[in-house]
């Protein structure tokens, strides 16, 4: 091969390097792991690690879960909305948590379930017992958690608690306390369909983003993002 189509080689090459797209460059270098699935995925077993310290959002929107999963407090002048409960062994983590803030168990007058999955209602039994709440999901959810009831639970072990059944909740429906009006929205989640309560100013889902972004930088020393989804 002449030295001419050796240097051409060579130009197509890096020009190839730097006009691709970034995500074919990305994808030839393994990128480094984030806070998020370093959470989810990496240390999702080390309870010690997802013990993160509760803390307010902005404005009336409360963290008090581990970090892989999150749990909401949304404090009204009538009470207390929870949305979400983690699940064992972080129930205890969570009831802390809520006291560490200044609140109290029995101020919560709603846990609403965003959908049957063990790690979102797994503490809502023991959290409803200790406030006297009350608990909403769709019916699909509380269908799903009964059958985990039915079930035995992880290696054999005893089914996990369930909450009794209470409130069921359908698109539209609206929940109101202390001035706080939440809508349900049924939408596509990590179930066939989940229940994403809103406010009028914003929906859950940014507020939840923008809480799980702010988790992850105040673990890294960074500020939280103002941005929205």
């Amino acid at each position: 091969m002449d030295r001419i189509s050796v240097t051409s080689l060579a130009a197509i090459s890096l020009a190839f390097a730097v006009l691709s797209p970034p995500g074919f460059r990305a994808a030839a270098a393994a990128e480094p792991e984030t806070l998020s699935e370093t959470y989810r995925i990496s240390r999702a077993n080390d309870v010690e690690f997802q013990k993160i310290a509760p803390f307010k959002v902005f404005d009336n929107l409360y963290y008090v879960g581990p970090g892989y999963v999150g749990v909401w407090l949304i404090p009204t002048a009538a009470g207390i909305i929870m949305i979400d409960s983690a699940q064992e062994p972080y129930v205890d983590f969570v009831m802390d948590n809520i006291k560490k803030l200044g609140f109290d168990l029995k101020d919560i007058k709603y846990i609403l379930l965003s959908h049957g999955h063990l790690d979102h209602f797994g503490g809502a039994a023991r959290i409803q017992e200790a406030s006297g709440a009350r608990v909403a999901a769709l019916d699909e959810d509380w269908q799903m958690m009964e059958q985990v009831a039915s079930r035995p639970g992880r290696d054999g072990g005893p089914s996990p608690r369930v909450p009794k059944r209470d409130m069921v909740v359908k698109e539209g429906d609206t929940l109101t306390l202390g001035g706080t009006t939440l809508n349900s929205t049924t939408i596509p989640g990590t179930r066939r369909a989940s229940c994403r309560p809103s406010s009028p100013s914003m929906t859950m889902a940014s507020r939840t983003e923008r809480c799980g972004r702010a988790a992850a930088d105040r673990e890294a020393g960074s500020p939280p993002p103002s941005r929205p989804w």
